[in-house]
């Protein structure tokens, strides 16, 4: 049933695929806005509360059985008619205080929220063609699919994977100053000792001398952070292998673990070693104070390149504020001792933290790293095509041969 709902939104964009594509095979995505997550974000500090989470659960088993149907359509449903809660309760918020007046009514507080969503969309459908006019998609049909929270994508690819993975990137672009390693030391030490265990052996018969007794002897077993740790992290840093981080970052994430570190870091995993065996574990500093974070936002232009060194690399240039930001956070990392490194995260993933050894004085910087050109083309796509106002996920896919 859901398959044929789908084939019948995508007959009602109405395109001639023979005369836009040519001779080529086509690929064409069904994206769907998450705007769920834009409703939960406009009731502010009432998303925490149990009636308007009652509200949400009703509206995503809903969902789970329409889903073609608009998220916001179902939720308002829902909403009139329960005895609990109003729109009122939910949005007259002093976050939305400069689009709605105190006294706004049902109709106009709806009418507040469906344009927020149009907005939104508006900005992915033009984030998602931006996206696609930097990378090598010849040509490209981004369209709304009347009646939905669906965009329809229609493109030629020859690697389909690979479109998907940059239309669905949320795209955040961030670069943050790396925490010194060297000052987690004790609190490393700590969460091992937390984490490790105490057991008592039985001496070995060849350990013991005639006529004595067996005796009991006390062993540690470390922690998975000791026992999993890959052997480049005696060069420095902390690396662990590909397949360990998912038990690494639990442990780091309880409560009883997390106590340890400060809480103006956070830990990020960087991209894979040249091997794609290894893993560094890096803790990344909040931003604070006078230290402001820049974004993508700030890019003004990124382009793929092939450094003298025969690596692929991303160049950028960032506007003139950002400019100026760049040039103090990387003064700084440059004088501190011992000199610190700038991760460059996307999507909260490191895809490259370089040592800043000198100050960069102007918005011309590049990321270099175990890049492939596909790669290079793809952040650089994501970096001219900017963030999504809201995250998209894939419901649908099929290929039109011609």
């Amino acid at each position: 049933m859901r398959t044929s709902i789908v084939l019948i939104l995508i007959a009602l964009v109405t395109i001639s695929c023979d005369q836009f594509f040519g001779p080529e095979n086509n690929t064409r995505y069904i994206m769907e806005v998450n705007t769920r997550e834009y409703i939960i974000t406009l009731a502010a500090d009432r998303s925490t509360e149990p009636y308007f989470k009652e509200i949400i659960s009703i509206t995503d088993s809903l969902k789970s059985k329409k889903d073609n149907s608009r998220y916001s359509d179902l939720f308002f449903q829902t909403l009139k008619s329960s005895t609990k809660i109003s729109a009122k309760d939910i949005f007259l918020n002093s976050k939305n205080a400069s689009g709605l007046a105190s006294g706004a009514s049902e109709d106009e507080i709806i009418k507040f929220v469906e344009s927020g969503i149009v907005k939104a969309t508006d900005r992915i459908i033009e984030t998602i063609k931006r996206r696609l006019k930097y990378t090598l998609s010849k040509k490209s049909v981004v369209e709304k699919i009347a009646g939905s929270d669906r965009i329809m994508v229609m493109v030629y690819t020859e690697d389909s994977q690979r479109t998907k993975n940059y239309l669905t990137a949320f795209g955040k672009i961030e670069f943050l100053y790396v925490y010194d390693m060297e000052k987690l030391a004790g609190a490393f030490s700590e969460a091992n000792k937390s984490l490790s265990k105490t057991i008592q052996v039985e001496a070995t018969e060849d350990l013991l001398v005639d006529g004595e007794k067996p005796e009991k002897s006390s062993e540690v077993l470390q922690s998975p952070f000791v026992t999993l740790m890959d052997s480049r992290s005696w060069s420095g840093g902390l690396y662990y292998n590909t397949k360990d981080t998912t038990t690494i970052g639990n442990l780091i994430r309880q409560p009883g673990i997390r106590k340890f570190f400060p809480g103006s870091i956070f830990f990020i995993w960087t991209l894979p070693s040249s091997d794609g065996k290894a893993i560094e574990l890096l803790p990344i500093e909040r931003p604070h104070g006078p230290y402001i974070a820049i974004t993508g936002a700030s890019i003004t232009k990124a382009t793929s390149a092939l450094e003298a060194s025969g690596q692929y690399a991303i160049e950028f240039t960032l506007d003139s504020i950002a400019t100026i930001k760049w040039k103090r956070m990387t003064r700084f990392a440059s004088e501190a001792n011992p000199q610190k490194r700038i991760a460059i995260l996307l999507d909260n993933y490191c895809i490259s933290a370089p040592v800043v050894v000198m100050e960069i004085p102007n918005g011309n910087s590049s990321i270099s790293g175990n890049f492939t050109m596909d790669e290079t083309n793809d952040i650089a796509a994501l970096m001219n095509g900017g963030m999504y106002p809201l995250s998209i996920k894939q419901v649908h896919e099929e290929t039109i041969k011609k």
